[in-house]
């Protein structure tokens, strides 16, 4: 069998089929939450929250994602805090 070589042209495609934001996302992680910015706090929390509360595939412990809202709320007290649209998978 024969192992599959990415090409550059193929890399690239991947990165701009979603593969970006991916990337950005272990980008992120890659650091403490002191170390981002405010916005990219406010970034990673909304993604958390998607993932946990429409997909219902949390990626983070609750004690992870409040050690990135207590982050975010030394940053910036007044920033407005990150509510939930939808119950646990989805649900109403």
């Amino acid at each position: 069998m024969q192992k599959e070589v990415k090409t550059m042209p193929n890399a690239m495609e991947e990165l701009n089929t979603g593969k970006r934001k991916e990337l950005a996302q272990l980008e992120l992680f890659s650091r403490t939450p002191d170390e981002m910015s405010e916005q990219e706090l406010a970034q990673l929390i909304e993604y958390h929250n998607r993932k946990y509360w429409e997909d219902g595939e949390p990626e983070i412990s609750d004690p992870e994602y409040d050690a990135l809202v207590r982050a975010l709320q030394r940053k910036n007290p007044s920033h407005p805090p990150a509510v939930p649209r939808r119950g646990p998978g989805g649900g109403g």
